[in-house]
């Protein structure tokens, strides 16, 4: 089976004349259901923010955190448009997150794209 690390440095090479793929991710990361899932999702949003966002840079970040392995895909690309219904992928990445994932645009001029996966779900009391 392919590295995680292999499996991205493939997606950043099958885009690559089209839009930048900037990568980092944690250097431990060993292939789970959760990073396949991962990888998946942001093949998923690479693709996105090239074909319906004319992005030219992708930043691609996954990491380990207490509360699941955290995936942020950022693009530099048109907004995203709010009044659109997801598409099937947006709902596939909903649903692999058990709803923890948020669509958002910064200030900058940043889509992102951020999904938590695996890991504990649990409830804020405060």
């Amino acid at each position: 089976e392919v590295s995680p690390e292999l499996r991205l440095q493939s997606i950043a090479e099958a885009w690559r004349g089209i839009i930048a793929v900037e990568i980092a991710v944690d250097s431990n990361l060993t292939v789970t259901t959760d990073v396949r899932l991962a990888l998946d999702a942001i093949e998923e949003c690479v693709a996105n923010a090239a074909r319906h966002a004319s992005a030219t840079v992708v930043e691609v970040s996954m990491r380990h955190l207490p509360e699941g392995l955290e995936v942020v895909v950022r693009d530099n690309g048109s907004p995203f448009s709010h009044d659109a219904k997801m598409g099937m992928g947006s709902e596939w990445m909903f649903r692999i997150s058990s709803g923890r994932m948020t669509r958002t645009r910064s200030t900058s001029g940043w889509n992102q794209v951020r999904l938590l996966l695996g890991g504990e779900i649990t409830e804020s009391h405060s």
